[in-house]
């Protein structure tokens, strides 16, 4: 049976092939739930990399793909970044380059000018070699990943120089887990204000996207979003946009060729996105 979404051209044969590449279909129509009921945010590798692509990714994908269908729907988002032909992205925690993934179908849906130039950061090996994977076999130039970090965050964090690269846009897609367990929500603030002042160019300003869903078991990115990213040392916030609902299927969600659960999907949306430059 043909996928909906490549019919209907909510997604493309590109995504598809990525994920055939990938080797999905050795664990096609065999599901293993749990891969998150651990005490510690895991660092997948082997064959739970392949669990995890074709268990979680078909719900990550939508999601992610409405927050950006969200911020390219907002005016005062997109006059500000009006004029960037190309937006250097850090994507943290990356995973089979997920977020990459998601710009891949975002822009079969919605025409924009910018080339994105992206950096992973991701701890697993077997992620990281999807990542290469993707890199390969990805046919739309619009989306390329020009360098793969592997790191886990604290020990990239620790690194950190201000003379280091810098982003225009910071974004992490259900990586809080990572980032906040058994930390304060103070001190994860730090992290975020320090992660933001080193990666900022000077004179211009970054964005900083988190995107989550309603999973609360390493970190309660639920409150933490809602109360939280208000103070930002050196930093004025000139945009911020949170989201928080569980939108209505009202089309195809996610793709048939890598899940076999049905073809609706109502992706829970828990995101905030700010605008910041120096004070």
């Amino acid at each position: 049976m043909p996928c909906q979404n490549l019919t209907n051209g909510i997604c493309e044969t590109n995504i598809h092939n990525i994920f055939e590449c990938y080797g999905c279909k050795k664990v096609s129509g065999y599901f293993q739930n749990g891969l998150f009921r651990r005490q510690h945010y895991p660092i997948f590798e082997n064959n739970e990399c392949l669990l995890y692509v074709y268990e979680y990714v078909p719900f990550h994908i939508p999601q992610i793909v409405t927050v950006f269908l969200l911020l390219f729907g907002d005016f005062e988002f997109v006059n500000h970044i009006n004029g960037i032909n190309e937006i250097r992205m850090l994507d943290l925690g990356s995973g089979p380059a997920t977020i990459p993934l998601a710009l891949l179908r975002f822009l079969k849906q919605r025409n924009i000018a910018s080339n994105f130039k992206i950096t992973t950061l991701e701890a697993s090996n077997g992620f990281c070699k999807m990542i290469n994977i993707f890199k390969k076999n990805n046919s739309n130039p619009q989306v390329n990943i020009i360098k793969c970090i592997k790191s886990d965050f604290n020990t990239y964090y620790n690194v950190l120089q201000n003379d280091n690269e810098k982003f225009d846009w910071i974004i992490m897609s259900n990586f809080m887990g990572a980032i906040g367990q058994n930390k304060s929500f103070e001190v994860v603030d730090e992290i975020f204000s320090g992660l933001v002042n080193k990666l900022i160019e000077p004179d211009k300003f970054i964005i900083l996207t988190i995107i989550e869903g309603n999973n609360t078991n390493f970190f309660d990115s639920l409150t933490y979003l809602r109360n939280n990213l208000q103070n930002f040392k050196n930093l004025e916030i000139i945009y911020t946009k949170h989201d928080f609902c569980q939108r209505v299927a009202v089309s195809t969600k996610y793709c048939l060729f890598y899940s076999k659960r049905g073809i609706y999907y109502k992706p829970y949306i828990n995101t905030k996105t700010l605008i910041l430059k120096r004070r």
